[in-house]
């Protein structure tokens, strides 16, 4: 597992119901139509950004670049 600290830089919806979370330090976060975590994450999203408070995304990989692109294993994120 690894876990990535960053603020919000921006938030995409679209590409068959998919939503990328781009990370001001880094890639996107894929959040798929089918993850169970994901209106909480969108919401969540959403708070940083206006708040303009860091969010830090857990991945279920190990060693995680933070700034790769497009990752799809999000585990979960916490709104700091």
């Amino acid at each position: 597992m690894t876990q990535c600290q960053s603020n919000v830089e921006k938030m995409w919806a679209g590409d068959g119901a998919y939503i990328w979370v781009h990370l001001a330090n880094g890639g996107p976060a894929i959040i798929a139509p089918n993850d169970l975590n994901r209106e909480a994450v969108i919401a969540m999203t959403i708070t940083a950004m206006t708040t303009e408070r860091r969010v830090v995304i857990r991945y279920a990989a190990d060693n995680v670049a933070c700034r790769s692109q497009g990752r799809t294993d999000l585990l979960g994120m916490y709104l700091l």
